[in-house]
């Protein structure tokens, strides 16, 4: 069975304390739509306090000459500034040319 794909990217976000961030947004330059897909703010480790960072507002989209994007904001319901990576995770297509195949 095909397994989903999974990229945790450390480009060094901050957010302050009760703060909103984005939208940021996703998108690929080639093949079909990647979709569904999951996006989530992940807090680093050992920070000074607990770490609560929602990720809300997601849309998928697509532009007026057809491909398809997605956009979402991150909150921080901390009490301090967090630091995160961002999690995606997508479903894969199988062999079959147009058969999209969820990892679940």
């Amino acid at each position: 069975m095909p397994t989903p794909t999974y990229l945790n990217l450390n480009l060094g976000f901050t957010i302050a304390a009760g703060a909103s961030l984005g939208p940021y947004t996703a998108s690929w330059s080639v093949g079909p739509n990647h979709g569904p897909v999951i996006f989530t703010a992940n807090p680093k480790p050992h920070q000074s306090q607990e770490v609560r960072l929602v990720t809300f507002d997601v849309a998928k989209c697509r532009s007026a000459n057809g491909p398809v994007f997605y956009q979402f904001w991150i909150r921080n319901e901390s009490a301090i500034d967090a630091v995160f990576d961002l999690e995606l995770v997508w479903g894969i297509h199988n062999d079959s040319p147009g058969s999209p195949e969820a990892p679940w």
